[in-house]
């Protein structure tokens, strides 16, 4: 029941917003999870982005200036799977 209702209150947020959503907690209580469940489930595109994994992570996006510079970087680094804004999760 708790989970469901997390669920709907971030995709609400998600949907209904062009804000950055911030979830905080203790550590492995599936926050990412969560992300990634309503990501998929409620988005047409979900893009994961993890910068500590990703052996290039701090490269990446060290050139980008504008929002502009950043959408064209993850246009090119998603291909197929980047849509438009308001059918698209960054996560």
């Amino acid at each position: 029941m708790l989970f469901r209702k997390l669920e709907k209150k971030v995709a609400d947020s998600l949907k209904n917003s062009d804000k950055i959503l911030i979830l905080t907690g203790t550590r492995q209580i599936g926050k990412s999870f969560l992300i990634r469940h309503v990501g998929k489930k409620f988005f047409k595109n979900f893009i994961e982005i993890n910068l500590v994994e990703d052996s290039a992570g701090n490269r990446l996006f060290g050139k980008v200036k504008t929002t502009q510079d950043f959408y064209l970087t993850l246009a090119s680094l998603a291909g197929t799977s980047f849509g438009t804004r308001d059918d698209t999760l960054i996560f």
